[in-house]
């Protein structure tokens, strides 16, 4: 293992890169793993067993404006769609909804879907050739809650439908830390891949929204979709984040150069 790791660090040490410095177009898409992380939720399901995270696949994808005012250092912003949410499984012994007890093995998920314009700060690599370069990119983003939705199997006995974007904050904050490789493959045009983590600063839930027992199923309450035994606790709740991490792949063109 270690030696591939020397390998690897040797072939980015010794591959030469072209200079960096000019403005770049570069739209991607990007495969994420995603989740809705609550300490109150994973403390739950931990104590009691009966609800279980798991793995949770979406897709994004935009374009990014690139320019490096140096070889060195950059700025980065752009646009882009992203889908974001959590997956679940649970075992229920009382439905809250029918006021009745029974074994039910349930899955359900939530997900969100945002436009996001992010800035970041950009790093770069310096190298003397014309090859490769790499980049690391890290700032905040902005988020615009564009839609959501849940599914649940079984379904709940729905007594009311609402507009579940009504659930979630309109917008939101994110901290963004990326690593990329770009490649060039003719004068103006390259490759790039790479890796981005995301994470929101605040809570994502919208917890002013007025709950009624007698017309919200169990399933609308927060985590949204999982079946409950118990409605949640509002005023108790902690804060829930949106946390992305993903593979990003990509082509930029280079608009103007030194």
């Amino acid at each position: 293992m270690k030696a591939r790791l020397i390998i690897v660090f040797a072939f980015f040490v010794c591959t030469a890169s072209f200079a960096q410095q000019g403005s770049y177009i570069s739209p991607y898409f990007m495969y994420q793993m995603t989740s809705l992380p609550n300490y109150q939720d994973q403390m739950n399901a931990n104590n009691t067993n009966k609800l279980k995270f798991e793995n949770s696949f979406h897709p994004a994808f935009g374009i990014n404006y690139i320019y490096n005012s140096t070889n060195y250092f950059g700025f980065q912003t752009g646009f882009k769609w992203s889908e974001e949410g959590q997956k679940y499984s649970g075992l229920l012994e009382y439905d809250v909804n029918l006021d009745s007890s029974f074994v039910l093995n349930f899955t359900s998920s939530a997900t969100i879907s945002y436009l996001q314009v992010p800035f970041l700060l950009r790093f770069n690599t310096d190298f003397d050739e014309d090859l490769v370069i790499m980049s690391i990119s890290t700032g905040f983003q902005l988020d615009f809650l564009t839609s959501a939705k849940m599914v649940v199997d079984p379904k709940p006995s729905i007594a009311n439908e609402i507009d579940l974007k009504q659930l979630f904050r309109k917008n939101n904050l994110k901290y963004v830390a990326e690593t990329s490789f770009t490649f060039l493959i003719s004068d103006n045009w390259l490759l790039t891949t790479g890796l981005q983590w995301t994470r929101s600063l605040s809570d994502i839930e919208n917890k002013n929204f007025a709950f009624d027992k007698t017309k919200h199923v169990a399933e609308y309450y927060f985590p949204v979709s999982t079946k409950k035994e118990m409605r949640t606790d509002i005023s108790t709740r902690y804060k829930t984040t949106s946390m992305t991490f993903g593979l990003m792949f990509g082509v930029s063109y280079w608009l103007t150069q030194p």
